[in-house]
């Protein structure tokens, strides 16, 4: 029954920029790139078109998303920070809340 030994994951690895690229390829557009529930902690997705990617139940802690395009895209229930970490979202601004002259951190009330 228990051999001692604990099987890992690979779904718990965080993803690399390389094979989110290699993802985007594979979908042909960023808006049906699908990285619901994916582990992109400490990610390097600067400069990054995630125009309408699934994005829900992401994890994005301390991820860099300069300049990352996400008009359109769902980040319901991601995960963008915690108690020890942030996510880097400077000038990462969804165009609905640049229409609105509002930062990401005034959405999230912060």
């Amino acid at each position: 029954m228990g051999t001692g030994t604990k099987e890992v994951s690979l779904i718990d690895e965080p993803l690399t920029r390389s094979y989110v690229e290699r993802l985007l390829r594979l979908a042909g557009s960023s808006d049906r790139l699908n990285l619901s529930g994916r582990n992109l902690s400490k990610i390097d997705l600067s400069e990054f078109n995630l125009t309408k990617t699934n994005l829900i139940g992401a994890n994005l802690t301390q991820a860099n998303l300069t300049n990352a395009i996400l008009t359109g895209a769902n980040l319901k229930q991601a995960n963008l920070a915690n108690h020890y970490s942030c996510t880097c979202l400077e000038r990462a601004c969804p165009k609905e809340l640049s229409e609105k002259n509002c930062s990401v951190y005034e959405r999230a009330g912060m």
